[in-house]
């Protein structure tokens, strides 16, 4: 309780500072002044209070999950987050000094925050290229012996990752016991899942949801933290670390699997494997989607299914918005991005 009791008395203190500043501005009697400075001390006081828990609750979570990162992405988050302070203290020190009022403190905390903040989660999601940076990769990665994998372990790269066929084939246990996902593959995937791109971050954050589970109920995940110097260029790193394991590479991008022809690393394409299966909406079928955004012809609507597969509906824009529309299929097709399936509004 000493970390709520403290930030309590913080924002107390806040709060005379506050009130003060408030009775100065308007120009308060004694006794206005005193009310104003009471109720700002008791505001602190209350939200000191739910602010604390809060954050304690936060904190308490983020320490069960912090025991499963691995030291790499703790290091680079710090390493980062202190650079985004240094950044900040630049911009609030002439601050501070400009503005002379007692408000440019609250909001240099802002600023120092905000930038703290975005060191620690590209910090977070670039692990690996900080560690490479400061030379401490090898000594924070444990390399996997390649005599100690499943000699039936495949290599998942970033397109597999998010690939639905991928995920069909682990959850019936037909592709293998073992999947090695490579460190730097899980934070590209972790800032895809924060993009801005609703069908991107949905199928990323499907893919770390899955990912999840081959690691807890499958007992299936193994991360690769062996480090790849050779080479900064993602593709490359791919087949190195697969040739380096001895690993079959699942992928669908079309630049690893030439990389992979070329160094005579066993792959499979998995779009063509796709291809090659029958489609996974037939024609008529009845979908139930939610229109969520419009599509780049006139009267066109898109919507997500549950597995973050695309769905283009034509003739639909009236009904932009409106969730649980059922609609019918007109035809699918596999892109790069998953699969696509147009559609109309079921009659």
């Amino acid at each position: 309780m000493l970390f709520l009791e403290g930030l309590r008395m913080l924002l107390v203190f806040a709060g005379v500072v506050i009130g003060d500043d408030i009775a100065n501005t308007f120009d308060y009697s004694s006794v206005d002044r005193l009310l104003a400075v009471s109720i700002c001390v008791l505001a602190g006081y209350l939200i000191g209070g739910i602010l604390g828990r809060i954050i304690i609750r936060g904190v308490g979570d983020t320490v069960r999950k912090l025991k499963e990162v691995p030291a790499a992405e703790i290091l680079g988050a710090s390493v980062l987050a202190t650079t985004g302070l240094v950044f900040a203290a630049a911009i609030d020190t002439p601050l501070i000094l400009l503005l002379r009022r007692n408000y440019a403190l609250p909001v240099a905390g802002i600023i120092a925050w905000t930038f703290s903040y975005i060191g620690l989660r590209v910090g977070s999601a670039k692990a690996t290229q900080v560690s490479n940076v400061i030379g401490l990769t090898k000594r924070l990665a444990k390399d996997i012996d390649p005599e100690e994998i499943d000699p039936n372990a495949v290599m998942l790269d970033l397109s597999a990752t998010m690939d639905r066929t991928v995920w069909v084939l682990i959850k019936n246990s037909m592709l293998s016991s073992e999947i090695v996902v490579p460190r730097f593959v899980l934070d590209e995937l972790k800032l895809l899942a924060e993009s801005s791109d609703p069908a991107i971050s949905r199928r990323a954050n499907k893919s770390l949801e899955i990912l999840d589970y081959v690691r807890d109920k499958l007992s299936a995940l193994t991360i690769a933290e062996s480090s790849v110097l050779e080479t900064e260029v993602f593709g490359e790193k791919l087949v190195v670390l697969a040739g380096k394991l001895k690993l079959r590479l699942i992928t669908s991008d079309p630049k690893v699997i030439e990389l992979a022809q070329k160094d005579n690393i066993l792959f499979t394409d998995i779009s063509t494997l796709a291809n090659e299966m029958a489609p996974e909406h037939f024609v008529g079928e009845k979908l139930k989607v939610d229109l969520v955004k419009r599509g780049t012809q006139d009267g066109q609507t898109v919507g997500f299914l549950e597995d973050g597969d695309m769905v283009v509906v034509n003739d639909s824009s009236h009904m932009l918005g409106k969730k649980d529309v059922f609609v019918e299929v007109i035809q699918s097709r596999r892109t790069t991005q998953g699969l696509l399936v147009f559609a109309k509004v079921a009659t």
